[in-house]
């Protein structure tokens, strides 16, 4: 809530795009941030990005939460993508092969009557530092071969957490 620090984080996000040609910014743990601060930021950091060139700066809350709902929110407040944990959540057991695959279809229709064409913009991912690896000790790696079929055939921007690609297990 203190102007200066708002401030200082919205100078040292300003000096990294200049300085570095950064094409986008992970906010971490967008639901502990104000509401009044995350835009402002993401305002503030768009214009700037916009003086510089960038008409297309990517801003990518991390909310892990269950419902699609809170995306819809988190792109409300100015940011233009997200990490897709509520799919994430649902699908998990059905890319392990221990739930049925409707689970995937049900889970993308929940996905897309909240998103709608937003969908497209969101991250996806199998894992990635926040939870375990996909991959679990003694599972054939055939299964992750077929979680990432899965991940970067579907709609949104698919993520592959470095080691995955490696078949690393938990």
């Amino acid at each position: 809530h203190r102007r200066e620090t708002q401030d200082a984080l919205i100078k040292i996000a300003k000096w990294w795009i200049k300085e570095t040609d950064i094409d986008g910014l992970r906010l971490d743990a967008i639901r502990h941030i104000d509401e009044g601060f995350r835009d402002r930021f993401t305002a503030e950091i768009t214009a700037y990005a916009k003086v510089l060139g960038k008409t297309n700066l990517l801003l990518m809350p991390e909310n892990s939460t269950g419902d699609d709902r809170e995306l819809v929110k988190d792109l409300e407040g100015g940011t233009n993508s997200g990490y897709g944990y509520p799919e994430y959540r649902r699908n998990n057991y059905a890319l392990h092969g221990r739930a049925p695959t409707k689970v995937l279809e049900d889970s993308f229709h929940r996905a897309v009557a909240a998103l709608g064409g937003a969908l497209g913009r969101i991250v996806r991912f199998i894992d990635n530092h926040d939870v375990y690896r996909f991959l679990r000790k003694g599972e054939p790696e055939s299964v992750l071969r077929m979680a990432f079929a899965f991940m970067l055939f579907s709609l949104g921007i698919p993520l592959v957490y470095y080691g995955s690609e490696q078949a690393f297990p938990q």
